[in-house]
Order: structure tokens, then C-alpha cells, then sequence
């Protein structure tokens, strides 16, 4: 049943005389089915009331009536589940025990009350929504639209009384005439056949699928956040800075999901992945941090603490050994040393210095670089040698 649209053979009750209640319980006096103790009289009077209701305003709760000799718990928990989706303000009858809520005329006077105000203001409701004819309101939920779609394509809006069909047609010829310029035809990323009963689910399945990013997203700012304010120097503008991103987030949270038309609007276009931090899309936004940032692959700085004990091993070895060397041979003063001939490349040998002596007392340049003659040619070459 659509909007507004209620079934003629639902009673119909006034408001203001409750006429049309005969035909339902046998009694038009609304007063004393409250004040009497008959039971089934004013649960049949109730039901009536969020019949009419449900009808009026398409709510998915209903308060069915009391079955012959069957327990009125089901009743007032179906009238509680009502009332919640009416969201009724009063207490007495929402709140507690559902035995207790009706035990009392006045508790029952409230729940009449309750209904009967907004039955009246559901009936207004309806009455202005029948009298405005369907097809106006049709074409005023679709004129927003159909304005987009003109001003996208390029087509000025029609004047006067147009044919919707008439319009389809100037949509379609001028979308066609868009897509003959394309270099390559967009095409559809979803293809699929659904019917009715699947859109629905799609649609929800994508609004719940939005909503779940949206909260991550908005977790994962929260967390950033929070780690900024653990910083001494920011707690003093702590409660600055919470205002200031309280105002931002609560307008990001307002996130409108994708419906259907998106969804089929959608093309492969949405398949490519570009690097957000390229050369092109950064050259506008280039800083002075940016240059330093580090490459895919940062350099090792190294500072391992089993790196530094390996290397401070290696190096007192080294001392060792060379301290250890030649102590009593070889000719030449006290910087003086033998030379041990040993086979190079080139067919000759080479001469290599055996130094023997106190290594500390030695000047530094002696100690870092020494002369290396090739036999076999005349060249000589200086190398630093680092101890």
C-alpha cells in the first residue's frame, strides 16, 4: 500500500466523536470503555486506533487483537513495541512492567489520549498529501533530477507543458552524441540483472557498507589525534585544538552513502589506482619537508647493538695481531721496517713494508699512508692506507 493510500474498507474514526466505533466494539462513547472493566472492549478499541495508525503513517509495527480465552501479555507487548516506534513520551505507559502500565484508569486515559492526538494529526497529514494530485508530486521528486541531467548533457530545460517521454528522447540523443566523442566508451562496472527484492538488498548492503568505512575512518582520525595531545607542549591548547576538530568531524561524519543510480553510474574508469604522492598531483603541493622524505626503501643508518660489538671485536684483533708482529727483526731505524717480497699480477713482486716498533710513537702521517713500488715497471703509486 503506498503512501497516504488507505484502504477504504479500513474504519475510519473521527476524532472529534470517535464515530465509526460502533462498528468495531458496539459503542461510541470513548469515556466509558475506559472507565469500565471490560477488557476485551478497550483492546479492541486500541487496536482499532493503531490500525488506523500503521495505515496513516506505514509503520512496520502493528497490535494485533486479543485472541478468545488468550493472555493479554502478547497484547501489551505488541502495544509496547507500537508505542516505541511512535516514540511516545510517556513514561506510565512505556516504562516498567507490562502488567502494571494499563492497570489504572488514569494510565489507560493517557494511552487513549496518546493515540487519539496523533491520529489527528495523521489524518491532517493525509489529507493534505490526497489532496495534492499524484502525478504533481511525482513530477516534483523527479524535476531535480531531470534538471541535473539536462544541464550535465548540455540541453536547455523545455518550456511549457512537455511530454516526460518527449524529454527521455532529447536525454537520450544528446548522451549519444556525448559518447561519439569519447576516445574510448566508458563502460559499466556492474552489468548484472536484479530484481526488485535484490536492489533493496544491494542498496542496504551498500549503505551498511559505507556507514562501517565512515566509523573506521573517522576511529582512525580520532587515534591520530589523540596521539598529537600527548605531546607536553600541546596539553596546555588541548582544549583548543578538541574544538576546533570537534566542529571538522562532526561535519565529516555526515556522509551521504552511495544509492543505486551511483552504483550504475559507475564505470571501469574507478578500476585504475594512481599513487597518491606522484610528481603530478604533488607539484602543487610540494613543501619544504617534502624533499626530505625518504625513498621506498630508507638507507640503513645502521647502530645495531650486535653490529657495533662485532666491529669493536674486529678492531681490537687487528691492534693485536699488529702489535704482535716482528718484534725482533728486520734492519732501519725506529720507524724502519723489513720488506717481504710477495707475488703480484703484474709477474713480479711487490714489496710490502713488515713494520716493526712501537706503533704509537710514530708520526701520523707514517702511520697512514705508505709507498708501494710495482717491480717490473716504473710507476709508483701513493695509496692511503687507513689502520
Amino acid at each position: 500500500m503506498d503512501l497516504m493510500e488507505v484502504d477504504g474498507a479500513a474504519t475510519t474514526l473521527s476524532s472529534m466523536n470517535i464515530h465509526g466505533l460502533n462498528e468495531v466494539i458496539g459503542c461510541n462513547d470513548i469515556s466509558s470503555i475506559i472507565n469500565s472493566d471490560d477488557e476485551d472492549k478497550f483492546i479492541k478499541c486500541v487496536t482499532a486506533l493503531c490500525e488506523e495508525l500503521k495505515v496513516l503513517y506505514k509503520l512496520e509495527e502493528s497490535v494485533p487483537e486479543k485472541k478468545e480465552n488468550g493472555d493479554s501479555l502478547e497484547f501489551l507487548f505488541e502495544l509496547s513495541s507500537f508505542l516505541g516506534e511512535l516514540e511516545c513520551p510517556h513514561e506510565e505507559i512505556t516504562c516498567g512492567s507490562l502488567e502494571e502500565r494499563l492497570s489504572t484508569v488514569e494510565k489507560r486515559t493517557i494511552l487513549i489520549n496518546f493515540l487519539l492526538k496523533e491520529l489527528k494529526v495523521a489524518r491532517l497529514y493525509a489529507c493534505d498529501s490526497l489532496s495534492t494530485p499524484k502525478s504533481e508530486r511525482a513530477d516534483k521528486q523527479l524535476t531535480p533530477y531531470l534538471s541535473s541531467a539536462l544541464i550535465t548533457v548540455g540541453v536547455s530545460k523545455p518550456q511549457g507543458d512537455v511530454n516526460p517521454i518527449d524529454i527521455l528522447d532529447m536525454l537520450h540523443k544528446a548522451t549519444d552524441a556525448r559518447l561519439q566523442m569519447c576516445v574510448e566508451r566508458p563502460k559499466p562496472l556492474f552489468t548484472g540483472k536484479l530484481d526488485g527484492r535484490q536492489w533493496r538488498i544491494v542498496d542496504k548492503e551498500t549503505a551498511q557498507n559505507c556507514r562501517s568505512r565512515t566509523l573506521l575512518l573517522l576511529k582512525r582520525l580520532d587515534v591520530t589525534v589523540n596521539s598529537f595531545l600527548w605531546c607536553e607542549r600541546i596539553k596546555s591548547r588541548e582544549a583548543e585544538i578538541r574544538n576546533l576538530f570537534t566542529e571538522r568531524r562532526n561535519t565529516m561524519s555526515h556522509v551521504v552513502a552511495p544509492d543505486i543510480a551511483s552504483l550504475l553510474a559507475a564505470s571501469h574508469d574507478l578500476l585504475r589506482v594512481e599513487q597518491a604522492s606522484s610528481a603530478r598531483l604533488r607539484k602543487n603541493t610540494r613543501s619544504k619537508v617534502h624533499p626530505l622524505a625518504l625513498a621506498e626503501r630508507p638507507t640503513d643508518r645502521g647502530g645495531r647493538t650486535n653490529e657495533m660489538i662485532r666491529d669493536i671485536a674486529q678492531e681490537q684483533a687487528s691492534a693485536q695481531r699488529g702489535r704482535g708482529r716482528g718484534r725482533g727483526g728486520g734492519g732501519g731505524g725506529g720507524g724502519g721496517g723489513s720488506f717481504h717480497s710477495q707475488p703480484t699480477h703484474h709477474g713480479g713482486f711487490q714489496s710490502q713494508p713488515s713494520y716493526h716498533g712501537d706503533f704509537h710513537s710514530q708520526p701520523v702521517e707514517s702511520i697512514l699512508s705508505t709507498t708501494w713500488r710495482v717491480s717490473g715497471t716504473d710507476d709508483s703509486k701513493r695509496v692511503s692506507q687507513v689502520v
